[in-house]
């Protein structure tokens, strides 16, 4: 089970950050306060490793552990035991409770899991590498050793993820994370991504990519060729393209034959169309006279008279 990364905010009038203890007694006072605290509660209490460093406070089933600072109790604890973790801190006699701040995620990852899951991001992390270390001008300037280590910390960070197994907030070149990364680093030197020239690093320039090359002109040619008989026939003066296809005028006997024959390609009623049209000019007199006499005729028709 997954734990939270909490931070539980203590005040102390004799411990000042930067500074540290007033006296000796107040330290004794402190460590003797807030160990017992945890202690009556069931955790382990472990002493200082080293020097400077602070007594530690682990639950028995390995799902909680916190650094007992005189300004911060940090650590990870499972989300359901955060409230109680803080009705423990409000009975201390030396110090003042002032509130907690809950941040990531512990994980319970094993070693070779949490390298399964860096193999997972390492394109991800070569990318991010490039961008901190070639930003802008320093493409051009280069990028030194320390520039290179300090970038290696940062990238660290952007990838960590905090385990239950080796929590301790710090970052060592000894961390599976810290080798992992400077493995890519080092890759990407000797496979000449990133040069050296001078004691500085430099992102080698990118291959230019060759245009694709073109047909040879006698096989654009055949393919106009080939294409040419449609285009032309679609293209001609004596064509009309139509949804059902390219008709040709000149296969009619005749104009009105041409434009009958191109109706029923439309679907048109070409008798409904040939009445409705106006009589022009260019007809000769007769022709103007009909509409006359057919219009009297017509009339005779429906009143059953005849015309005189």
């Amino acid at each position: 089970m997954n734990c939270r990364r909490v931070l539980y905010f203590i005040k102390l009038p004799q411990y000042t950050e930067g500074k540290g203890w007033t006296t000796e007694a107040a330290k004794e006072a402190f460590e003797k306060d807030i160990c017992s605290l945890f202690a009556k509660d069931g955790w382990t209490i472990a002493a200082p490793g080293s020097s400077g460093a602070c007594y530690t406070a682990t639950t028995s089933d390995g799902d909680g552990k916190l650094f007992l600072h005189p300004l911060v109790i940090a650590g990870y604890v499972k989300e359901d035991l955060i409230p109680h973790i803080e009705e423990v801190l409000r009975n201390g006699a030396t110090f003042r409770y002032e509130g907690n701040r809950v941040t990531g995620i512990v994980y319970d990852k094993n070693d070779e899991e949490y390298r399964a899951y860096l193999d997972s991001k390492r394109e991800e992390i070569r990318q991010f590498l490039i961008e901190k270390l070639f930003p802008g001008a320093r493409k051009r300037k280069g990028a030194t050793a320390d520039m290179l280590e300090g970038k290696l910390i940062v990238t660290v960070r952007k990838f960590r993820l905090e385990r239950k197994c080796s929590y301790g907030g710090v970052i060592s070149s000894s961390d599976i994370d810290w080798i992992y990364i400077e493995e890519i680093l080092h890759q990407m030197v000797s496979d000449g991504e990133i040069v050296k020239r001078n004691d500085k690093y430099y992102l080698a320039a990118k291959k230019r990519r060759t245009a694709p090359q073109k047909p040879a002109r006698s096989d654009a040619r055949d393919l106009v060729e080939a294409e040419k008989p449609k285009d032309e026939e679609r293209k001609s003066k004596f064509n009309i393209v139509t949804k059902a296809g390219v008709f040709d005028v000149r296969e009619a006997y005749s104009a009105e034959d041409a434009l009958c024959d191109f109706a029923a390609t439309m679907d048109l009623d070409m008798h409904q169309y040939f009445e409705a049209m106006p009589v022009t000019e260019e007809s000769t007199g007769e022709e103007r006279a009909a509409p006359k006499d057919a219009d009297a005729d017509r009339h005779g028709a429906e009143t059953g008279q005849e015309t005189e």
